[in-house]
């Protein structure tokens, strides 16, 4: 692999720090990690790329906090409607979704974790040609793998 500075080369089914990959998956969002275990399901190495936090956007500031805000305003209504004098606390029902939240990352990164054919990189992805990817490390975090160390 071509390496200089904080910038790696994955190229699939070639030795990359020791390790092949059959797979590399740019993105630890829903999808992302839906496909990183889908593979690993059929055999297969991969690598899951993610720049920011696992679980992606719709996770971690997206449609998961806001399906459930929304779902919990809409109870609040109907409680209110049952019972007049009903009054909850938003900053209450704030903490409690982010608190879920932390909660599905975790138990996606144990799940990462516990896949010893996935390798988790912390980093932003780009193409190089059909067949490579060249990935920037996040400053503020090594890769990592189950089985072994990603330097940076």
């Amino acid at each position: 692999p071509e390496q200089s500075n904080q910038t790696r080369t994955y190229v699939t089914r070639v030795p990359v720090d020791g390790e092949e990959f059959d797979v590399v998956v740019i993105g630890g969002g829903p999808a992302g990690f839906a496909a990183t275990v889908r593979a690993h399901d059929y055999g297969m190495r991969v690598a899951l790329i993610e720049a920011g936090e696992l679980g992606g956007a719709s996770i971690v500031n997206g449609a998961f906090s806001s399906k459930n805000m929304w779902s919990l305003a809409r109870d609040m209504q109907l409680a209110r409607s049952l019972c007049p004098g009903f009054h909850c606390n938003f900053d209450t029902i704030r903490s409690k979704v982010s608190a879920n939240e932390r909660t599905l990352i975790e138990r996606m990164r144990k799940q990462l974790d516990y896949l010893k054919t996935v390798s988790f990189v912390r980093g932003r992805a780009s193409f190089v040609d059909e067949h490579s990817i060249n990935v920037e490390l996040s400053p503020s975090s090594s890769a990592s793998s189950s089985s072994s160390s990603f330097s940076s």
